[in-house]
C-alpha cells in the first residue's frame, strides 16, 4: 500500500504510512522501508530529508548479498523506492547504475518470468526508454509486450500492464512515431486518473507535452501544460517537482 500512497502524491497519507510502517520490523527488507519512503516524502515536500543518505555504493553491496535465485515482494519493492527516489532527484546515470547491478544479481530469477520479475523487468525498460534508449530497451519492449499477449500463461498485474504500455508509449515517441505515443498516452492516463496513480499521471502529461514540442505545436504544447497545471493544483502537488527539461524550447 506504501507504493502506491507514494504514486498518489498524496504527502499526508505518505506521512500516515511511514508512521505505521515504523513499528514494523524491517530484517526482510533490501533497507527498512520507512527510512527510504520518508526520503521520498521529504523530496515530495521540498524539504530535507533527516534520514541519511544513501550512496550507490551502499545499495549496490546490499544488491549483491540478495539472494540471486530469487525475486521477492520485499526486494521488488525496495528496489522500486530506490529507483523512484533516485529519479526524483532525476540521477537518471545512478539509476543506469541501479538496474544493471539489479539485473545481473537476478538474472537467473528474472529469466523465469515470475509477477514479481515481470514487474521488475517493467521497471527496468521503462525508465530505460525515458533515460537511455537503446537495442536492450527494445529488447525487453518486445519480451513484455509478448508476456502481456499471452496473460493466460503468464500472471501480471493490471499495474506492470499499464507500466508495460506507458514504455510502449515512451519507445513509440522515440521512435518518432508520435501518433500512436499520443495514443497510448491517451490509455495511461485515463488508467492512472482513475486509479489516482498522479506520478504516473505527470509522467504521461510530461511525455505528451515532449511530443508536441517534437512536432513543434504550440497549441496543443500549452493546452497540455495548462491541463496539467490544473490537475497538479487540484491534487494539491508541489510545483517544483517533474518539471519538464525542455519545456523552454522555442519553436
Amino acid at each position: 500500500m506504501a507504493f502506491f500512497d507514494i504514486l498518489s502524491l498524496d504527502t499526508k497519507l505518505i506521512k500516515e504510512r511511514i508512521e505505521i510502517l515504523a513499528q514494523f520490523k524491517s530484517a526482510k527488507w533490501l533497507i527498512a522501508p520507512h527510512n527510504i519512503i520518508s526520503m521520498i516524502h521529504a523530496k515530495i515536500m521540498g524539504v530535507s530529508s533527516s534520514q541519511e543518505e544513501l550512496t550507490f555504493n551502499d545499495i549496490e553491496a546490499l544488491i549483491l548479498m540478495q539472494d540471486p535465485n530469487d525475486v521477492s515482494p520485499q526486494q521488488a519493492i525496495s528496489y522500486l523506492l530506490i529507483i523512484i527516489l533516485d529519479q526524483l532527484f532525476e540521477e537518471n546515470a545512478s539509476t543506469q547504475h541501479l538496474i544493471n547491478a539489479i539485473s545481473t544479481q537476478h538474472a537467473k530469477a528474472l529469466s523465469k518470468r515470475a509477477p514479481m520479475a515481470i514487474f521488475l523487468m517493467a521497471i527496468f525498460a521503462l525508465v530505460s526508454s525515458r533515460i537511455n534508449p537503446d537495442k536492450n530497451t527494445d529488447r525487453l519492449e518486445s519480451i513484455l509486450v509478448s508476456l502481456a499477449d499471452n496473460k493466460s500463461r503468464f500472471r501480471i498485474t493490471k499495474y506492470t500492464e499499464s507500466i508495460i504500455k506507458l514504455t510502449q508509449a515512451y519507445q513509440a515517441k522515440n521512435r518518432r512515431e508520435y501518433t500512436m505515443a499520443f495514443n497510448y498516452c491517451n490509455e495511461c492516463l485515463e488508467l492512472f486518473k482513475r486509479n489516482q496513480l498522479n506520478m504516473n499521471s505527470l509522467s504521461v502529461y510530461n511525455l505528451i507535452i515532449e511530443i508536441f514540442t517534437a512536432l513543434k505545436d504550440p497549441v496543443k504544447v500549452n493546452e497540455y501544460k495548462y491541463e496539467r497545471l490544473c490537475f497538479m493544483e487540484d491534487n494539491s502537488i508541489s510545483h517544483h517537482l517533474f518539471v519538464l527539461p525542455n519545456e523552454t524550447k522555442r519553436f
